[in-house]
């Protein structure tokens, strides 16, 4: 890929999306675990900390599930215009 090409795929909004996905799925899994260890320590007994830890870990979620859909507007945008973009389908 050219520099060309390549500056313009960093600027593109569908890669910036995917790259914050990709972003927020690594943290989530994080979250996820130390939410695990948390949720498995209290023994049922509900936490401040764990409660504030949850709503951490439910607001990434629906960030990575508006990126998410983003990227879906991106692709079907694509989709209905392939002669607009030189995008391969392998890409797609």
């Amino acid at each position: 890929m050219g520099d060309t090409a390549a500056q313009a795929q960093l600027q593109d909004p569908f890669y910036l999306a995917k790259d914050d996905v990709n972003t927020q799925l690594a943290t989530l899994r994080s979250l996820h675990n130390e939410w695990e260890t948390m949720r498995n320590n209290t023994r049922g007994q509900v936490s401040s900390e764990f409660d504030n830890y949850s709503v951490e870990f439910l607001d990434h979620i629906k960030n990575c599930q508006f990126d998410a859909q983003d990227m879906e507007g991106s692709v079907r945008i694509v989709q209905e215009n392939r002669a607009r973009f030189s995008i391969s389908d392998e890409e797609l």
